[in-house]
């Protein structure tokens, strides 16, 4: 039991596709290979539609970690023995190779047509992809700035208007108070009329 890894399960969908078999297809010679006819092209056109990438040299690292050998040394012919044509359910039993099994391959992996090397190639990606995570990272900053920023000025309307609100009560109590002490002085002098008029 178990499911094929996404990047076999993608690859498959990818080599088997005839629309692009011009740019990558099975082999004729065997139905367990593919030939990459056209890298650029590749790069270009089919790999964006398959992973988040257009590596070519990436791809074919991705191919070595799971157990693809070169087979055709003036082409881009890669076989896996049970990576074959119309025969998708064996995909499940295409696992990664540990690190040390896979690196030694890689490294001598043929690149002609100006590819850069797998060493290389694992450099420059690891570089971006720190570029990336830093990229993403100051966009995150950015994001929580301006969100305390914002904070920041709600928390000052809201205290703008607390402070409204005191002036507002205050000169109410204030009015209240004249309007008391205004009744108390008229009661007393109806009180002082009344007794006035009692003597």
């Amino acid at each position: 039991m178990g499911f094929p890894s996404q990047f076999i399960r993608k690859t498959y969908e990818m080599v088997d596709d005839p629309s692009t078999d011009s740019i990558v297809s099975w082999s004729q010679n065997c139905n367990n290979s593919f030939v990459v006819w056209n890298h650029r092209d590749l790069e270009k056109h089919v790999l964006p539609k398959y992973f988040r990438h257009n590596n070519f040299s990436s791809f074919i690292r991705q191919l070595n970690v799971y157990g693809f050998s070169k087979v055709d040394p003036e082409r881009w012919e890669f076989a896996h023995e049970v990576f074959q044509k119309g025969q998708k359910h064996l995909l499940k039993n295409i696992k990664r190779r540990k690190p040390s099994s896979y690196t030694s391959a890689l490294n001598h992996q043929q690149h002609p047509q100006g590819i850069s090397s797998s060493n290389g190639s694992t450099e420059t990606e690891e570089k971006e992809s720190l570029k990336d995570n830093k990229n993403k990272l100051i966009k995150e900053l950015v994001k929580l700035r301006q969100e305390q920023q914002n904070m920041r000025q709600c928390f000052q309307f809201i205290e703008q208007r607390l402070d409204l609100m005191e002036q507002i009560l205050q000169q109410q109590f204030h009015g209240m108070d004249i309007r008391i002490r205004y009744m108390e002085h008229k009661f007393s002098e109806i009180w002082n009329s009344r007794e006035i008029c009692k003597t």
